[in-house]
């Protein structure tokens, strides 16, 4: 049984919010849709003056509704009192270009007459653009793991080498095959080749088998010439104990046996795997519905596929930014029931201003079947830049 649903979400960079909105494709009710909320800033209190010829002194104030945001600041000028913005100013310093943050007092001083030929100081105007900082570019030789086992805790081993315990994700690891060893006490060693593709960070999920129970004698008090002997066998989630009576020497009673098991065993946990396609997300042209005005849109599917046999209810789902300057986000209610091995999907839609290279990740969130919680991530999605940005 798959559950469709679908999610729009629509975004922009410059002073404008982070929209989404959500729908389900099939009868039931729709989830929640989300609001993200991009950094947003503007300049205020402009003023210039020519400290000396040839030499002007911009000042502003960058205001932003998060202090901790990070701009790229462009200075634009105008000759001819604001009809045109055909100046370009180069030989500047101060508050402008990549790395501003908010504050009062912000100051560029721009050496106009090694740019300009002819300085009609009365005729000038300035105008700034401050806009979100842009993520880094991914290395497009790397891929990368995120590793998840239940229970959780177990060391990872990549090729041999240690690289924490579970749940994590390791980054910077060459595309093709990896020899990847999971180990934890009171578990079998899981090995398993697994394959890394270049730009994208694919989720494996491993539950792993309890090892098998060892037998340690404990020897009772004598007891009429006999010795009681016991043999505690200890495994995951059971105790079973048996007894069985040696005689030793004359005089005593008639051997007796006596066995006594009791067996416990932990519920079944939920599994879920979540695929995104495609990955890295390619750009296109940001015209029409649902991005107008936008400069482009990425659009992605997201599958969960339940395989360990238990039914679950997400109820909540949180979609995050991640980088040097992840974007403020909140989690989103939901109410879609995935079956036992059946799967939900789903369609995320982004729109952008400016098409800059992003990175995403979805959580999934809820209660399985048999009350217990759980958490999924899913992998890292990576938003291609759009022609003439990184």
């Amino acid at each position: 049984m798959t559950v469709p649903t679908s999610r729009y979400i629509a975004a922009t960079l410059i002073a404008v919010a982070l929209v989404a909105a959500a729908h389900a494709s099939s009868s039931r009710k729709p989830s929640t849709g989300q609001v993200f909320v991009a950094p947003r800033a503007q300049a205020e209190n402009v003023r210039f003056a020519q400290s000396r010829p040839g030499l002007i002194e911009v000042t502003y104030d960058l205001v932003s509704d998060d202090p901790r945001a990070v701009f790229s600041v462009t200075l634009d000028a105008s000759d001819d009192g604001g009809q045109t913005w055909n100046v370009k100013p180069k030989n500047m310093t101060g508050d402008v270009g990549a790395n501003v943050t908010p504050g009062i007092g912000k100051r560029i001083v721009w050496e106009a007459g090694k740019d300009v030929e002819v300085l009609r100081f009365d005729q000038f105007r300035f105008r700034l653009n401050p806009v979100a900082a842009r993520l880094p570019p991914l290395r497009a030789a790397t891929g990368g793991l995120s590793v998840q086992t239940t229970p959780a805790g177990a060391t990872v081993l990549v090729d041999g080498q240690a690289r924490g315990s579970t749940p994590t994700v390791i980054g910077d690891l060459s595309p093709g095959a990896h020899q990847l060893t999971l180990r934890r006490d009171g578990f079998l060693e899981n090995q398993s080749t697994v394959q890394v593709r270049p730009n994208a960070v694919d989720t494996v999920s491993i539950v792993l088998t309890a090892a098998t129970p060892n037998a340690t004698p404990i020897v009772q008090a004598p007891r009429g010439g006999s010795n009681l002997k016991w043999l505690l066998l200890g495994g995951a989630g059971a105790a079973v104990a048996g007894g069985v009576a040696a005689t030793r020497g004359g005089g005593g009673a008639a051997p007796v046996t006596t066995t006594t098991t009791t067996t416990t065993i932990p519920p079944r946990a939920a599994v879920l795997n979540v695929t995104s396609t495609p990955n890295p997300v390619p750009f296109r042209v940001g015209n029409g519905a649902p991005c107008n005005g936008t400069a482009g849109f990425w659009t992605y599917g997201e599958t969960v596929a339940e395989t360990g046999g238990v039914g679950v209810t997400i109820t909540q789902i949180f979609l995050r930014f991640l980088g040097p300057d992840p974007f403020p986000t909140s989690p989103g209610a939901a109410n879609d029931s995935i079956a036992a091995n059946a799967s939900a999907s789903y369609t995320w839609f982004w729109c952008f201003t400016p098409p800059i290279t992003r990175m995403v990740r979805s959580t999934y969130s809820g209660r399985e079947a048999n009350g217990n919680s759980f958490s999924f991530d899913g992998p890292i999605v990576v938003l291609s830049p759009g022609p003439g940005f990184q």
